[in-house]
């Protein structure tokens, strides 16, 4: 939220829930199906509180959330992505191997031209057509309760 308040645009691309593939992505991930939507509903549930407490304040920066049944090979987070500046943490993903306790690394962005690679990768990923916004997955699931996520 800080970030946010500090007029940083912030964009989210994050597994959607109802991927045909979930039990696959769940074994690629070091998890069991069930545990695996818990992450996920509990992310959608930290997403939504995040946009509503954006939606309160007013705030310069902007704030996107896509959802995709695309696999994810890794996690990426990118700061400033598009600045020389800026970094990128990549933590590759292993099969069967829980990524939150593989080892990640920082890239410095004046490092070579990858961090455009990551980021054209992301955009595409964000704007693949089985990409949906946070406001599209809400409408197709008006009975998404927060509270027993959480």
């Amino acid at each position: 939220m800080k970030k946010l308040e500090d007029c940083v645009s912030v964009n989210f691309v994050s597994l959607n829930p109802d991927t045909e593939d979930l039990s696959f992505v769940a074994r690629t991930m070091g998890y069991e199906e069930k545990r695996l939507h818990y992450i996920v509903n509990e992310n959608i549930s930290a997403l939504i509180a995040l946009q509503e407490n954006r939606s309160k304040e007013k705030i310069c920066s902007t704030l996107s959330i896509r959802f995709t049944t695309r696999q994810f090979t890794s996690r990426i987070y990118m700061f400033d992505p598009t600045e020389k500046s800026g970094s990128t943490y990549l933590v590759p993903q292993i099969y069967g191997k829980d990524s939150t306790v593989l080892p990640g690394f920082l890239l410095s962005n004046d490092a070579g031209n990858y961090n455009k690679e990551y980021f054209d990768g992301m955009r595409s990923l964000a704007n693949d057509r089985s990409s949906v916004s946070l406001e599209e997955w809400l409408r197709r699931h008006p009975d998404f309760n927060r509270s027993k996520n959480q």
